[in-house]
């Protein structure tokens, strides 16, 4: 330690260090000398050299000064924080660790919120990377169908926040509610106990994807970005600008801390804790590009992602930290393990629905288990199940009319009133809905990320995934899910606005309960007191705006305020039309990380049985242990059960008549044939409940389209991936092997046929697979498998008695005959034992 360093800060700071301070001063020096180099280069390097430390130990004086009040607050904050859970959770005794999970679930909750809130702020960025008005007719539809953003759009934007201007008016008002959503989300981090610094010139998020970079190996990286970076960032102490082999240095360590994930720093041997979340961020950004071309170059090359998923990427991590800072203090990890401890000291059991524990649950909520562990293979695995989703998920819209009992189910749970929620369901799919929707902080879930509902959440990037998400938007799932929590959150916005002026104290005790358990405050609460809700459509509204607008509030309970509420509306949105919580998430990763090879089984094991899990972790756990009294919980159980099994029946009548086929007999020939009625309403509960696959194999012992019945079962157990592996391996390739070993007739081809197709975008969607099998599709399975719609039909009519008004035909627009239309309209009365 130099001598001369240690009295400079002292001299600045008018006082002794510590020892603790004035460990690694040298460093704290050196630091301060580039970033006053960076500043003006040319008057640091004509500075004499006592000046210059002059100047730099009165930055380090200030960081120092700086380091001490930021302790403070951290300590004070997680006093705070301590002070907040850990009695709840000893109060508990051995029901601690289920205090813990309905913590993490409000948690849960309020990120959410808080991410909704930021992306309605950003909105015009989101709006302007996404629109389609450049490009030829085609271009535009592929890019809307696809949910790419506009190239041209993209760069606009990005000239715009490096400060030149692009001649645009909509990228300059994006690029400022950007500048301006990143700088409310950095500060609102910072009061919570973060430490990230504002940077000298317009934020840009750098997500790099390390599997991409760690192929590309570090001489072939260090020679793409050494052209693309501005130069006059990079300076040595005395303000001399680095050479090509100094910053190719610096690059080179970029490039292994990037590659190894931070890796490269660790000491080995040297014990690591989880480390404090408020130091996220806290690093200084290594890579400045110098014009915005070389930025997108770069993030197409090596980024993960486009423009517009680099800004929806930043908003959902910064959401995540500042909700589990303000929820838990400036180190979660830590609360937690001490509220975990405290738990298992009062001899609790960690176990969440007797299948998961809140560690797993912890790990899902702070994001840690999809961070790949590589990236190669979870983008594998990744791609596999995306192929999975847009090859079996094109009729899944019919089998969502299951939504509407759960929507009214949540709304009478809520206490909103049922006319209202209808009105404002209509409502929904209209665009007023949808913009008023947008700027209330309610932007619909398919606008701003690529979650699936019905498969294992996030589907990334790449082809398979752009076709996977171009498929949930051309079978209108995504529409319709949209307009469905729409609907919700409008009417929920409405019911909250009729009770935000009723002090917290003279609440109904339901209300306040129910309140508490989503993590509300007396001070939050206080604070909506305070607002004027807005009027939209005659009806009160208490919006994010309104909430803003209140009078004599700080902007720090401000913003947990709104934040609450709308994780709140969020939140109960998704019990409406079901989406996955926190468990159903934590089931689906199971405590495994992806890139693994038990993480990525584990996830094709999971797929597309969200939708049950979540019935299960959601509706049913509310009707059998929520706050409702017990008439209450049997009420909310008959109605949601008979709602959709009768929901469930519908959805089967619909994929009939997508199918060509008549509605099925509900009555089982009237009351006669016990044994047909009884599969029927099986079946419709089963299909209600979200395990349509499971429910086919298990009533007609076969698989959809000809599958065996041994291939239906492994996909309905072991997932839809190792269903198709084995559907491959045995019904294709072992049985007509067998088959023509017998001397029996094979048909290889129209089996291999059958399961290409059940992999294969948009010709499956449930409103066109009728016209295009019997356009072409039909003529070539029958050329393939001479007898295949004779056996369709025949299998038809011994499962469930149906019949056809538009029976199979092989007469395509190929064959002489032409396309046949068909035969009559549909028998509607067959539903009701018609003939």
């Amino acid at each position: 330690m130099r001598v001369e360093c240690v009295q400079a800060v002292q001299t600045a700071i008018g006082r002794e260090i510590t020892q603790a301070e004035a460990r690694g001063i040298e460093d704290k020096l050196v630091e301060a000398h580039r970033r006053l180099a960076a500043k003006n280069p040319d008057a640091w390097r004509r500075m004499g050299k006592a000046e210059r430390l002059r100047q730099a130990a009165e930055m380090a004086s200030k960081d120092l000064q700086h380091a001490a009040t930021l302790k403070e607050q951290r300590a004070a904050l997680t006093v705070e924080a301590h002070a907040r859970h850990v009695p709840e959770v000893e109060r508990a005794g051995k029901n601690g660790f289920k205090v813990i999970q309905k913590k993490l679930e409000q948690a849960d909750a309020y990120v959410k919120g808080i991410s909704r809130q930021y992306l309605t702020q950003a909105l015009d960025a989101i709006d302007f990377a996404t629109k389609q008005d450049t490009g030829s007719l085609v271009m535009r539809g592929v890019r809307w169908i696809s949910n790419l953003e506009n190239p041209e759009k993209s760069l606009a934007f990005v000239r715009e926040v490096f400060g030149k201007d692009s001649g645009d008016k909509g990228a300059k008002a994006a690029a400022k509610a950007w500048l301006q959503t990143a700088e409310d989300m950095r500060t609102r981090f910072n009061d919570a106990g973060g430490d990230v610094r504002k940077l000298s010139y317009g934020y840009l998020p750098q997500p790099h994807d390390g599997g991409r970079i760690r192929e590309a190996g570090i001489e072939t990286w260090v020679r793409d970005v050494l052209p693309i970076v501005d130069r006059s960032r990079y300076v040595n102490e005395d303000g001399r600008r680095m050479s090509d082999a100094e910053l190719g240095e610096a690059l080179e360590e970029a490039w292994r801390t990037i590659a190894s994930d931070g890796w490269s720093k660790v000491e080995p041997g040297v014990y690591r804790g989880e480390g404090s979340l408020a130091n996220a961020g806290s690093h200084a950004r290594v890579i400045h590009f110098a014009e915005p071309e070389g930025y997108v170059q770069y993030l197409g090359k090596y980024g993960a992602g486009t423009v517009f998923d680099a800004l929806n990427g930043h908003i959902g991590w910064m959401a995540r930290n500042i909700g589990l800072t303000e929820e838990m203090g400036p180190n979660p990890a830590a609360l937690f393990r001490t509220m975990h401890d405290t738990a298992q000291q009062a001899g609790g059991a960690d176990r969440v629905a007797g299948i998961m524990d809140t560690e797993d649950m912890w790990k899902t909520l702070k994001g840690d288990l999809n961070n790949p562990q590589s990236q190669s293979a979870a983008r594998i695995g990744q791609g596999i199940r995306n192929i999975e989703v847009f090859g079996k998920l094109q009729g899944a819209t019919l089998s969502a009319v299951t939504d509407i009992p759960t929507y009214f189910t949540t709304l009478g749970y809520n206490r909103l009133p049922m006319w209202q929620g209808t009105v404002n369901l209509l409502r929904a799919f209209g665009r007023d809905s949808r913009e008023f929707g947008d700027m209330a902080g309610l932007i619909a879930e398919s606008k701003i990320s690529d979650m699936n509902r019905w498969a294992d959440g996030n589907i990334g990037q790449g082809w398979t995934a752009r076709l996977a998400n171009a498929t949930m938007k051309a079978s209108f799932m995504n529409a319709w899910t949209d307009a469905l929590r729409r609907g919700f959150s409008v009417t929920m916005m409405g019911g909250l606005a009729r009770i935000s002026r009723t002090p917290w104290e003279h609440l109904q005790a339901s209300d306040r309960a129910r309140l508490e358990s989503k993590g509300f405050t007396s001070d939050e609460w206080a604070v909506l007191n305070q607002a004027t809700p807005e009027v939209w459509r005659n009806t009160k509204m208490l919006t994010p705006q309104s909430i803003a607008m209140a009078h004599g509030v700080e902007r720090g309970l401000k913003d947990r305020a709104i934040s609450r509420v709308l994780g709140f509306i969020t939140d109960e949105s998704e019990y409406a039309s079901l989406a996955p919580d926190l468990a159903t998430r934590t089931l689906q990763a199971g405590g495994l990380r992806k890139g693994t090879g038990k993480g990525e089984l584990w996830r094709s094991l999971m797929l597309f049985k969200s939708f049950p899990v979540a019935m299960i972790s959601r509706h049913w756990d509310r009707a059998l242990s929520g706050d409702l009294a017990p008439a209450g919980r049997l009420t909310y159980g008959a109605a949601l059960g008979f709602g959709m099994t009768l929901f469930g029946a519908l959805a089967l009548q619909l994929k009939d008549l997508a199918a060509g086929r008549d509605p099925r007999d509900v009555t089982g020939d009237e009351g006669e044939n016990l044994g047909k009625l009884s599969k029927f309403w099986l079946a419709a509960f089963s299909q209600g409940g979200g395990a349509g696959f499971l429910g086919d194999m298990m009533l007609s012992g076969e698989g959809r389209g000809g599958q065996s019945g041994a291939s239906a079962a492994l996909s309905g157990i072991a997932g839809p991936v190792a269903g198709s592996a084995f559907e491959l391996a045995y019904d294709v390739v072992a049985e007509n092997v067998r088959e023509a070993a017998q001397g029996k007739d094979t048909h290889v081809g129209a089996e291999a046929w059958r399961w290409a197709r059940g992999h294969m975008p948009a010709i499956n969607l449930w409103y066109a697979k009728l016209a295009i099998d019997q356009a072409f599709l039909n003529q070539m399975q029958e050329a393939l498998s001479p007898g295949y719609l004779d056996k369709m039909r025949a299998r038809a009519e011994r499962d469930w008695d149906s019949t056809y008004f538009w029976e199979p035909q092989d007469s395509g627009v190929f064959s002489d005959q032409g396309m046949q239309g068909p035969q009559r309209a549909p028998d509607l009365t067959t539903a009701v034992g018609g003939q």
